[in-house]
């Protein structure tokens, strides 16, 4: 078994032969440039809709689709907010980046949550739902009433809104 390093060899073919007193073999070898650091991003998982007040989780797979291991920031954006993280991956490997951001001061209506790399972006669409909206009727005893007498009310609230508490 025989073995040489590329290092100092530059991108190309070669013919490597192998000779002894009684044989000889050649073989053709190509020497490729490795790919640098490449970082793909792939499909958001977020959800598609969330209550305004409430977290919005997001998170996309990265991967580093070059040769060689490298380090890049991936970030992320939602209405006005930005945040980024760094991640250093090998060449090949697969990881997933998350990202945590606040819908208390979006107004609702629909926005794009982006995740980027130097090398690629991916969007999804979300929906910000206003809070439920209690709606509903109040009656009370249709009798003549005098002071400090007690009075029965009945109150029946319905939630109007999407998801929501009615405090």
């Amino acid at each position: 078994l025989f073995g040489f390093s590329t290092e100092a060899a530059s991108v190309g073919s070669y013919d490597i032969t192998i000779s002894s007193a009684n044989e000889t073999s050649s073989e053709s070898v190509k020497i490729e440039q490795a790919t640098p650091a490449t970082f793909s991003v792939g499909q958001i998982d977020a959800p598609i809709s969330v209550t305004q007040g409430d977290t919005l989780r997001v998170s996309a797979p990265i991967e580093n689709i070059g040769d060689e291991g490298g380090e890049q920031a991936i970030s992320a954006g939602f209405n006005a907010q930005a945040a980024s993280q760094n991640v250093t991956w090998a060449g090949g490997e697969t990881g997933t980046a998350g990202f945590i951001f606040s819908t208390s001061e979006v107004d609702a209506g629909s926005y794009d949550v982006t995740i980027a790399s130097v090398n690629d972006t991916s969007s999804a669409l979300v929906e910000v739902n206003s809070p439920a909206l209690p709606s509903g009727t109040i009656t009370f005893n249709d009798a003549d009433l005098m002071s400090n007498d007690l009075v029965n009310v009945t109150a029946n609230v319905t939630n109007g809104g999407g998801e929501g508490r009615v405090n």
